[in-house]
C-alpha cells in the first residue's frame, strides 16, 4: 500500500488549520456585523424618537408664542384686571371670610368660658 508522502500530509494539516482560522474569522465578523446592524437600528429608532419629540416641542413653543401674542394684541391682563367679576369675587371671598372671623370669634369665647 502506497504511504502519502510527509510534505502531503502537512500541506493539509496546515490548510485545514488555516480553514478552521478563517471560518472562526468570518464567524467573528458576522457576529459583529449582526450587533452592528442591531445598534443601528436602536439608533434609528432614538433618533425618530428624538426628531419627534423635537417637532413637538416646537409646536408646543408655537403655540405658546400664539397664545402670548394673542394676550397682548387683546390687552387680556388689563382687561381682566378691571373686569367687573373680579370686584364681584372680592367682594364674596371678602363676606365668607367676615363670616369665617365671627364664626372663630365665636369658638374663641365659648373656649374661654368653657376653660374659665
Amino acid at each position: 500500500m502506497p504511504r502519502p508522502a510527509a510534505a502531503a500530509f502537512t500541506s493539509l494539516a496546515a490548510l485545514h488549520s488555516s480553514t478552521t482560522d478563517l471560518i472562526t474569522s468570518l464567524s467573528y465578523l458576522s457576529d459583529t456585523l449582526h450587533m452592528s446592524r442591531q445598534t443601528t437600528t436602536t439608533a434609528t429608532r432614538r433618533l425618530k424618537s428624538a426628531r419627534e419629540l423635537v417637532a413637538e416641542l416646537r409646536r408646543e413653543e408655537e403655540i405658546k408664542e400664539e397664545g402670548e401674542r394673542w394676550l397682548k394684541r387683546g390687552n387680556w391682563g388689563e382687561r381682566l384686571g378691571a373686569r367687573e367679576c373680579a370686584d364681584v369675587c372680592r367682594e364674596v371671598v371678602g363676606g365668607f371670610e367676615e363670616v369665617c372671623n365671627s364664626w372663630r370669634a365665636r369658638l374663641v369665647a365659648q373656649a374661654e368660658v368653657v376653660g374659665a
